[in-house]
């Protein structure tokens, strides 16, 4: 079910959508319409609802906010010059709704940018990505558009189209519609000859190619175990018997399974609404100074909860989601505790190791930034 929330601005009905399109809209400034847009000039736009047998319905344009179709492209009309012969060419084209291939999802920031990445997962709150940022607020994102073509709008829809055009992609259409695709005769030899043969375009590794005979199975089953074996150092370090040697031991052999020093933790606690990070090393040692006579820190319900995804880097990422038990004791007396649900990116790495002599191509998987979901009281 679709929920449209409703913003007065002005005389002008303005319109939330929060859940994910899978078909084209209509957003006009008297609410938003489920449908296939089939003419847009200058004075007005027609479409024709989903219902069937519906019958086309024409609005004036001028209260047409934005325009989606089912493949993600989008039309913003306030923005548009119906004079020229590009913009009529962008509206056939809308209508026509080729097919476009996406190798990324594009997160348009309510500060007026575009971030194309992979996304690997999401909450109520945040969109978990594979690049660096590792995560964004729903709150700072204005729409997404997914890969597959569906779009989500999680601001008023005349502001998101405002950012939608102000950063728009330039491949996001077919360079040609397709009637000219039909009517364009074929090229010479000659012109034929200085294209570029599709050969020559890089494609996208598969997980295979590179991870060599390493099954996706296996790639998760590595991650389980590294998020366990994480679990296992991090009671050594919070045992306030073990000795010095001990706890800096398990904090390096900790570090050890991350990709490198600046991978960050999010922490929390139901006494606080600020989420706090450290970077990995940090973490551990504040771990050990946490002011309590006993801290039980325990990991449950861990599992692999993502696709392998590719990354613009060409590693390969996963999300292993877990429950974080704390409790903390002073006096032998339960104090303090809390469960908080996290997320953990792994990333799969493939390196040349020579072994006696031999070039062998060695996979493993590290884990990467690990964020907080939601955190409550036990």
């Amino acid at each position: 079910m679709q929920l449209i929330k409703p913003v007065l601005s002005g005389s002008l009905f303005l319109f939330l959508n929060i859940t994910a399109n899978t078909q084209d809209k209509i957003y006009l400034t008297t609410g938003v319409r489920d449908g296939k847009t089939e003419a847009v000039t200058a004075s007005t736009t027609t479409y024709r609802p989903s219902k069937k047998d519906a019958l086309p319905v024409i609005t004036t344009t001028p209260k047409t906010i934005l325009l989606f179709n089912k493949n993600g492209s989008f039309l913003v009309p306030a923005k548009m010059d119906f004079g020229k012969t590009a913009t009529q060419q962008m509206i056939s084209q809308f209508i026509q709704t080729p097919v476009i291939s996406r190798d990324k999802d594009e997160l348009y920031m309510l500060s007026n940018g575009r971030i194309d990445d992979i996304i690997i997962s999401e909450d109520n709150k945040y969109i978990y990505i594979t690049g660096p940022a590792g995560r964004l607020a729903k709150k700072t994102i204005a729409a997404i558009v997914y890969r597959d073509g569906h779009h989500i709008l999680l601001a008023p829809a005349a502001k998101v189209a405002v950012i939608l055009w102000s950063n728009k992609p330039v491949t996001a259409l077919p360079a040609q519609t397709l009637n000219e695709t039909i009517t364009t005769p074929p090229p010479s030899a000659a012109a034929a000859s200085l294209q570029k043969p599709v050969a020559d375009t890089p494609k996208a590794l598969s997980f295979e190619q590179v991870a060599g005979n390493i099954s996706k199975e296996s790639f998760e089953k590595k991650a389980l175990q590294k998020t366990n074996q994480l679990n296992i150092y991090l009671k050594v370090i919070c045992d306030k018997a073990a000795n010095y040697e001990e706890i800096n031991k398990a904090i390096d052999q900790s570090v050890g399974l991350f990709v490198d020093e600046n991978a960050m933790i999010e922490t929390s606690s139901v006494s606080r609404n600020d989420i706090k990070r450290y970077k990995i090393r940090n973490y551990l040692s504040h771990i050990k100074l946490v002011n309590y006579d006993k801290i039980e820190i325990e990991w449950t319900n861990v599992q692999y909860v993502s696709d392998v995804k590719q990354a613009p880097d060409g590693n390969y990422y996963g999300v292993v989601s877990f429950e974080q038990v704390f409790r903390g004791y002073r006096d032998g007396k339960l104090i303090y505790q809390d469960v908080t649900r996290k997320n953990a990116t792994v990333i799969l790495k493939t390196y040349e190791k020579n072994i006696d002599g031999n070039t062998q191509n060695i996979w493993d998987v590290l884990l990467s930034d690990i964020g907080v979901i939601s955190t409550k009281s036990l």
